[in-house]
């Protein structure tokens, strides 16, 4: 899941460098500069917003696991010590 986060991140990184170097192309007619500038800009925040959207949702994720990980880690810590505890009271009662 991790990796599937950092994939989506480096290709919005990538389109955002493409997008950057695009720019400096000299605009067709009817285009201003003003205008060119303005749409890179919004194309850069979207970007940006894109890869913020991207980095919640991992760290959102990513706590979720830890959290289910260390409740299991716990119970079966619970559950081991519980086995160890009745084997023992077994064998007492079987001398």
């Amino acid at each position: 899941m991790k990796r599937k986060f950092q994939d989506q991140k480096m290709i919005l990184k990538q389109s955002l460098k493409a997008n950057l170097r695009n720019s400096s192309t000299i605009p067709s007619k009817g285009t201003s500069l003003k205008t060119r500038d303005l749409e890179k800009t919004t194309t850069i925040h979207d970007l940006d917003r894109q890869i913020s959207d991207i980095q919640s949702r991992y760290d959102k994720d990513s706590a979720l696991w830890e959290g289910k990980f260390k409740f299991l880690t716990e119970q079966k810590e619970q559950l081991t010590k519980l086995m160890t505890e009745n084997q023992t009271k077994f064998e007492d009662s079987i001398k």
